[in-house]
């Protein structure tokens, strides 16, 4: 990807970065997101949503993206493993407190430690996605093939691989989506075989400064279900919850 500046200059596009409503999965263009790289210029903003980094230097991008309406978003991009040509990332934002979400809309709310990484699993009743091969970590793998009969878009998706212990799957962006081919941020620790392997979505948010967290939650069904819900901080604590379906639930992780 590049950009001709005049008959001498052109500039490279390094990383193009696509931000997402995760609730509605809409593309967010309002002039209320901030999209940052420390240590580099202001993006251009491009009419489809695209905000474009033009020649980075460094190999690792420290991207930062905030809205007032969702938790913000802070990730280190691999520039080379995202590849030179179409260096498209797409980032999903999760609605915080401000969000206006419809009336009924399921979510769960209470305190964790500060900057702690909250994750709720509802395995029972999500849509489950399956592995179409063995998944091998040797090389540093990053590709992994996920059987997506309805090739939803999963780019930016974080999801939970599960055989005998658990696992989580970021998935940067599809290589091949014909063959459900995906780009995951890192290798995974482990192998996994195909038979017993479950892959599932995660919800995920992250605890504010004064340790509260929000989560809306979608796609659950319609009658009340039993959720993992985990905190990942200084320690690992793990409670489980039935959530009511349509209402405001409440979880506290510490007093």
């Amino acid at each position: 990807m590049e950009y001709k500046v005049c008959d001498h200059i052109r500039t490279r596009a390094s990383l193009a970065v696509l931000v997402l409503d995760d609730y509605t999965g809409r593309v967010l263009k309002d002039s209320g997101i901030l999209v940052s790289v420390e240590g580099a210029a202001r993006p251009v903003r491009k009419s489809e949503g695209y905000y474009v980094f033009l020649n980075l230097s460094q190999r690792m991008a420290a991207l930062t993206v905030k809205s007032d309406r969702y938790a913000p978003e802070r990730r280190l991009v691999d520039l080379e493993a995202l590849g030179g040509r179409d260096p498209v990332l797409k980032i999903r934002l999760k609605p915080s407190r401000r969000y206006p979400l419809p009336q009924g809309t399921t979510s769960l709310l209470g305190r964790a430690e500060p900057g702690s990484e909250v994750r709720i699993l509802c395995s029972h009743t999500q849509k489950h996605f399956r592995l179409l091969y063995d998944y091998e970590r040797d090389r540093d793998q990053k590709e992994i093939q996920i059987f997506n009969p309805e090739k939803s878009d999963l780019d930016g998706k974080i999801l939970s691989i599960n055989n005998k212990g658990q696992e989580l799957v970021h998935v940067q962006s599809t290589k091949d989506r014909e063959n459900n081919v995906y780009i995951m941020d890192k290798a995974l620790e482990k192998d996994y075989k195909k038979v017993g392997t479950k892959i599932i979505p995660v919800f995920m948010t992250k605890a504010d400064e004064l340790g509260e967290y929000f989560i809306p939650l979608w796609n659950l069904g319609d009658e009340d279900v039993g959720c993992q819900c985990e905190m990942w901080g200084s320690s690992t604590v793990t409670k489980a919850i039935t959530l009511e379906i349509g209402k405001m639930n409440q979880l506290d992780f510490i007093g």
